[in-house]
């Protein structure tokens, strides 16, 4: 079942450009052996990212996203089953965001209080704001 992953996550105060870099890198080489697109949009404190591709396969993918030091408090934002891939065309792609601001966390919130069981048991809740909001980031 093709799926789409969202989550946030806070970045380590040891986390530098350098590492932002070595991510893209490794995450472009893995995704592709993997199958999984998807973006990761970052700040100067949080990573917002977007994977793409089988369910299974996504699920062990965040669990080692998970242990990464270079991120603490990863909160998945969404989690379903999709048709069709918003961000087919990258392996991995990352840009710089300015979303360190009460705008963006205002905006993510909702996302943050609802429950990751809600999306397990509704897996075709499609969380159109929420790719709305990472297009504004991205584009």
């Amino acid at each position: 079942m093709l799926a789409q992953l969202i989550y946030v996550s806070s970045m380590s105060i040891s986390c530098t450009q350098n590492d932002i870099d070595s991510i893209l890198k490794s995450s472009k080489k893995n995704n592709q052996l993997l199958e999984v697109t998807g973006i990761l949009l970052y700040s100067k404190h949080c990573f917002l990212q977007c994977l793409e591709g089988e369910y299974k396969v996504l699920n062990s993918l965040y669990e080692i996203i998970k242990k990464d030091s270079r991120h603490s408090q990863s909160t998945v934002l969404s989690l379903h089953s999709i048709s069709k891939r918003e961000f087919a065309d990258w392996q991995m792609i990352g840009k710089f965001s300015n979303f360190d601001t009460i705008e963006f966390q205002n905006e993510v919130k909702d996302f943050k209080s609802m429950n990751i069981l809600y999306a397990l048991e509704n897996p075709f809740h499609k969380p159109t704001k929420l790719i709305r909001l990472i297009q504004k980031y991205f584009y």
